[in-house]
């Protein structure tokens, strides 16, 4: 059969091998561990080895993809420009090719005959690397690869990260920028590091008049000058104010209050070229997928047994999976897609990452670093025309103009709605409609009632110490196997579910349904959207380029929607489970911050958790409107049965392992509900 392809269809693939030269050169190995892990077993795959090492790479400054509007004409390869910001400043070996150094680390059945075909790459979240491996994934056969892909995390306590160069004037001058950064203390302190957990970007002079430290209690208050005197460029854990000179530390005469956002602006020098995350990534994965060898004859320890690549990313790793699809880099050097499969876990934002001076580790939220880039339009996934910043865009959209999309697997939790506009996914920009999501490629699924930070404590909120207690770790092991049964034998998961506007289950904040819960006020506050200017040289759709404004100059704002709640307050759109099926609390993905520390507002990235009473006369005497324990099951084997009903009910729906809720059930059972 002759197969027939347009020359658009192929231009993507040709200018791709064509054009760009990047490639995986030398893998070296530090450290090996066979076995791994005590020595223990996984099921029928037997033991597990551990491989440290390094892989070093070049990329073209010239390598596609290119940014749009560049100029096209014969000479390709001087006329456009990479996407990757400073890519063409950063200093070049006797090739041409500008290199890097990305730390990884490789986990993989001593038996590889054994192994499953398929390799699970996880982003490591500001280079904290899944080094304790998945025992689950093991027993299923899975090879486990982690890299290095954000160049300004610091190589402490086992991080990640990956060498990038840093980029210089054409002259060989120092690249110099005035540049934006936040502080927010849990404790009283006298010193903070301007770079906050990573490294910083120094400061070109310690004279305080030429920079300027505000501060405000709440994000939206008028900023409150801190007079140079009482602050200086300078350390003063050890040595009292005005401390020990540095250009990488502030301290404060009266020190940092908790109650405060400090902000301060400074001009910096020595931007990192951390775009070239991206591309690394790319190639890492693709050298352990395809190569045999490296070109110095060192043997890759997986060579042809990859069939198939699953990437995995929560949280801020989610957020570089979900920027790597939009920028384009899901496609190798010769044109083959790179992941098969993306599961973004409560990342519907992208990452700052091919920033100039970029700040990627910022949790940018409703009362942090909220005017920081991380949250710009298109937050859509298909191209579709924005009103509000006026262009159509979409975050897969390069990844179908050269057909490498993967199937993409992305789930919320209420927190993601709250604070990060969760529901610009799937919605158009104005909040009115519900766009229409590919089936062949995208689930998208709310985890109702769940909480970004699950039931970790953090003292700043103030209910529950910002814990929540539904859990979803059942639900999410569903979903690895529905993903990797899509990807690998192409059966479908479930149906996407979340909650839409036209069922009237996602809603403005202020129309949510909330129960009078005592002891507790709703104030319906949550996260704003703003359309933010960060000047002429910075790419607002690619979430790319070189930031002039600071702060940003707002432009506009968009609406914002979150899930409509029952009668408990529990979130109804979504996927629910047991312990929403069969509740006995609300759970919510936000909390307020408490006194002292800027209370009311939002307290990042934590839920709460308000249980029900146990009886109907405790529940009358404190006035609570949510029905009591004694009254929805009657008896300790009435919750039980409600709880094995619900789990019977994911296992048949799909949402839920039935060895996971054989678990549930006896958890319920041991429980002490109603006892």
């Amino acid at each position: 059969m002759k197969l027939k392809m347009t020359l658009s269809v192929l231009m993507p693939f040709l200018l791709s091998a064509g054009l760009a030269e990047a490639r995986v050169r030398q893998i070296v190995f530090d450290r090996v561990e066979s076995p791994a892990f005590d020595g223990m077993s996984f099921g029928d795959v037997g033991q597990y080895e551990r491989i440290f090492g390094r892989a070093f790479g070049e990329i073209d400054p010239r390598a596609r993809p290119f940014v749009d509007g560049d100029e096209q004409d014969g000479d390709h390869h001087h006329h456009r420009r990479s996407i990757v910001t400073d890519l063409e400043l950063a200093p070049r070996n006797h090739r041409g090719m500008v290199e890097y150094v990305s730390d990884f680390v490789l986990i993989k059945p001593i038996d590889m005959a054994r192994a499953n075909g398929v390799m699970r790459y996880n982003v490591p979240n500001r280079g904290n690397a899944a080094l304790t491996g998945d025992a689950f994934l093991q027993a299923r056969g899975y090879v486990l690869l982690d890299s290095g892909c954000q160049g300004d995390v610091p190589r402490v306590n086992q991080r990640l990260s990956i060498d990038v160069p840093v980029a210089r004037n054409r002259d060989g001058s120092e690249i110099t920028s005035e540049i934006r950064t936040e502080f927010i203390v849990d404790s009283p302190n006298t010193t903070q590091n301007i770079g906050l957990d990573s490294v910083s970007y120094e400061t070109v002079s310690l004279d305080t008049s030429m920079a300027s430290l505000t501060r405000r209690v709440r994000e939206a208050d008028p900023r409150e000058p801190v007079p140079d005197g009482d602050w200086a460029f300078a350390d003063c854990s050890d040595t009292p104010f005005p401390g020990a000179p540095s250009t990488t530390s502030i301290c404060l005469r009266e020190g940092f209050d908790p109650n405060y956002i400090y902000e301060l602006i400074y001009t910096a020098k020595n931007p990192l070229v951390l775009g070239m995350g991206f591309p690394a990534t790319r190639d890492v994965v693709s050298f352990f997928r395809h190569q045999a060898r490296d070109e110095a004859g060192t043997p890759n320890p997986v060579a042809n047994a990859i069939r198939h690549v699953i990437a995995f990313g929560g949280s801020q790793s989610g957020t570089f999976l979900m920027a790597m699809l939009h920028l384009g880099f899901n496609q190798d050097e010769r044109g083959r897609r790179v992941f098969d499969g993306v599961r973004s876990i409560v990342g519907v934002q992208t990452l700052p990452l091919n920033v100039r001076f970029g700040q990627p580790t910022r949790i940018v939220a409703q009362h942090e670093n909220h005017l920081f880039p991380r949250n710009q339009a298109p937050f859509n996934l298909l191209p579709v025309y924005d009103p509000i910043a006026r262009r159509t865009a979409g975050r897969l959209t390069r990844c179908l103009e050269s057909r490498s999309c993967p199937k993409l697997v992305m789930e919320t939790t209420g927190t993601e709605y709250w604070q990060y506009h969760g529901s610009g996914v799937t919605t158009d920009a104005l909040g009115r409609r519900d766009l229409f999501l590919p089936s062949n490629l995208v689930r998208f699924y709310h985890l109702s009632g769940a909480a970004h930070a699950g039931s970790l404590a953090f003292a700043d909120c103030q209910f529950s110490s910002g814990q929540n207690f539904n859990s979803v770790a059942e639900l999410r092991q569903a979903l690895v196997v529905n993903l990797e049964k899509w990807v690998v034998d192409g059966i479908p998961p479930p149906e996407s579910q979340y909650p839409k506007v036209q069922q009237g289950l996602l809603v403005p904040p202020n129309e949510v349904n909330w129960p009078a819960i005592p002891g507790m006020t709703f104030t319906g506050l949550a996260a704003s959207v703003p359309l933010l200017d960060f000047g002429p040289e910075f790419r607002a759709a690619d979430e790319s380029g070189i930031i002039s404004n600071s702060p940003p100059v707002i432009r506009g704002e968009y609406p914002v929607l979150v899930p409509q709640v029952d009668e408990d307050g529990n979130e109804i759109g979504g996927v629910r489970s047991t312990s929403i099926l069969a509740p006995i609390a609300t759970y919510t993905g936000w909390n307020y911050r408490r006194a002292g520390f800027a209370e009311g507002e939002l307290c990042s990235l934590f839920g709460a958790t308000f249980p029900f009473a146990r009886t109907r006369a405790k529940r009358q005497m404190s006035g609570d409107p949510r029905l009591s324990l004694e009254e929805r099951y009657g008896t300790h084997q009435g919750y039980v049965t409600a709880v094995r009903a619900a789990a019977e009910r994911l296992v048949a729906e799909g949402y839920l392992l039935s060895q996971d809720a054989d678990a549930i059930v006896a958890a319920a059972d041991a429980s002490d509900v109603l006892r």
